[in-house]
């Protein structure tokens, strides 16, 4: 059986822990459930290998050209973003596999690109929070949340900077595999979501 891939783009100049944390609980999702209900792979944009923000190369799973059919794409931020969006081809691929995934994800100044791409117009979204007047330069229909480590707006999550995609991440685990899992990954990962100012933007989980 083909599981359901999660997919995190990677991209020279990315954020080391906006991908790596996510990354981690992912993985660590589907360590603790038993019975893996995941693959999840890092997918370079660019080159099999890329080089993070702070120097560190990372050497991705595979390329975007080699990317199966993805069930969540998962952008992260950092300096490289901004390439990305200049990059048509890069562009064209995020725009043609988000548009396809079930689940659709930023971290950061992923956010960005996101909105680049169109898929922030007319829905509440939020970023590194240095960087809320500028996501509305990309996306300047969309309503961006100031004080939030989260945002949801149907299949389309958003995240504060850095840190704050391990909440993601965790709200990912927590509506597709339930709270039980998403509770011992927490305890696993030692970090306890933060829920955000307004509760309306970071619900409780479903019942």
């Amino acid at each position: 059986m083909t599981l359901p891939v999660l997919a995190i783009v990677l991209f020279d100049g990315v954020e080391l822990l906006d991908f790596a944390g996510p990354l981690e609980v992912f993985s660590a999702a589907n360590e603790l459930s038993g019975d893996a209900p995941w693959q999840v792979l890092t997918v370079s944009l660019g080159e099999p290998e890329v080089s993070s923000a702070h120097g560190l190369t990372i050497r991705t799973d595979v390329t975007a050209e080699e990317a199966p059919e993805l069930h969540g794409l998962l952008v992260p931020g950092g300096i490289g973003v901004r390439q990305v969006m200049k990059n048509p081809a890069q562009m064209n691929w995020l725009i043609e596999r988000g548009e396809q995934a079930a689940i659709l994800m930023s971290v950061c100044t992923g956010a960005f690109a996101l909105g680049a791409a169109g898929f922030l117009q007319g829905i509440r979204a939020t970023t590194h929070q240095q960087y809320l007047d500028e996501l509305k330069q990309f996306a300047p229909a969309c309503e961006v949340v100031a004080g939030a480590r989260l945002v949801r707006a149907g299949r389309i999550l958003t995240s504060a900077g850095v840190s704050a995609g391990l909440d993601l991440a965790l709200a990912v685990v927590r509506d597709e595999l339930g709270v039980e899992l998403a509770e011992k990954v927490s305890a696993y990962v030692e970090y306890p979501p933060t829920d955000a100012v307004d509760p309306s933007v970071f619900p409780a989980p479903p019942s």
